[in-house]
Parts: C-alpha cells; sequence; structure tokens
C-alpha cells in the first residue's frame, strides 16, 4: 500500500515557486473516519472486499485523491504548465514534481477517480448486489454524468474543464475529494457487513 505522508521539502518548494500562488491541504476531517486514518481503514475494507490488486487500485484513485493538494498555479494554459513540470520541476526537485502532478485540480485526477468508478460498478458489480445497493447506487447516481450540484462532471468528458473559471474547479475537486470518501466509507460500512 502507498504510504501517504505530507512531504515537507517538496511542498516548501512548490510553496517558494513564482508560479504557485497557493496551496491547500486536505482537513483532517477529510483525512479521517470515525476520528482514525481513513487510508488504513479503506485498505482493510478493500482488501476484504475486493483483494489486494483492486485494493491498490481504488487506493492510488480514492485515498491518493483524497490526500493530494489542491495547487492553484498562474498558468493560463495547460501547455505552460507541462513545460514548467517537465523541463523545469521534474529536473529541479522530483519530489515536488510528484506532489504537483497530484494535484487535486488536475484534470487526470479527476479523471482518474472517475474511471476508477466506472470500474467498481462495470467490474464489481456494485450495483447488483444487495448489500451495495442502497449506499454505492446513490453516490454513483450522483457522481457520474449528471453532475454534482452546479459542477457537471459532464464538463470533464466533454473537454470543457479548462473553460471553468478557477473557483469552479475548486469547487469540482472538493466534490470529487467528498464522493471519494463517500465510496471509500461505503466499502469500509460493507466490509462490515460481510466478515
Amino acid at each position: 500500500m502507498e504510504k501517504h505522508v505530507k512531504n515537507d521539502s517538496a511542498i516548501n518548494y512548490l510553496t517558494a515557486s513564482e508560479h504557485v500562488r497557493i496551496v491547500f491541504y486536505p482537513t483532517n476531517e477529510e483525512l479521517a473516519y470515525k476520528g482514525k486514518d481513513l487510508a488504513t481503514i479503506f485498505c482493510k475494507a478493500a482488501q476484504k472486499i475486493f483483494g489486494l490488486e483492486t485494493t491498490v487500485l481504488l487506493e492510488k484513485a480514492f485515498i491518493g485523491y483524497i490526500h493530494a493538494l489542491t495547487i492553484i498555479d498562474d498558468f493560463d494554459k495547460d501547455t505552460e504548465r507541462d513545460e514548467y513540470e517537465s523541463q523545469i520541476l521534474y529536473k529541479a526537485n522530483p519530489e515536488a514534481y510528484r506532489v504537483y502532478k497530484k494535484n487535486r485540480l488536475g484534470m487526470q485526477n479527476i479523471q482518474g477517480v472517475i474511471n476508477t468508478l466506472y470500474f467498481l460498478r462495470d467490474h464489481h458489480n456494485l450495483l447488483k448486489e444487495p448489500e451495495f445497493e442502497d449506499g454505492a447506487k446513490a453516490i454513483f447516481k450522483r457522481f457520474l454524468p449528471g453532475g454534482i450540484g452546479e459542477v457537471s462532471i459532464s464538463a470533464i468528458n466533454e473537454g470543457n474543464y479548462d473553460m471553468m473559471s478557477e473557483a469552479r474547479k475548486i469547487i469540482l475537486a472538493d466534490k470529487v475529494a467528498e464522493f471519494a470518501k463517500e465510496i471509500c466509507i461505503e466499502i469500509i460500512k460493507q466490509a462490515k457487513k460481510s466478515f
């Protein structure tokens, strides 16, 4: 399982960068379930239900996203950001590069959560099992295409993410983290019922 620790030197490097404006950390509430470390509880529960291989995939997508920082930079275009990432940041500080690549605002990271939800739905038939019916189905209905409140996931799937305002992207990223946590909690609850 991946170790989710805060790398202060990488974060300090990023915040000292002329391109990084603001860094938001996940809250203690986001990282915990009933006062305990969500990642630890989730991985144990997921292994009971899915086994190690799928648990590693779920942890990377869901727990990885929940633990990721929200990093607001000054780039207007992804091409500029890509240049900074690959030509400057990666060479200067590979650990800062790794933290920066996991940014909650990164479209690929958001898409990773969505694709993992589809994977669970399609390959593990969560919606067909009665014990997952209430919790998981409700989460899937709210999260998958159709939208999350005012911010629709279809904006990402249709390529409109880059056109969204910074504020709407932050709202979307927070909602994605919220739903990733809801799925984790549902898996924890089902593992307790099943085993």
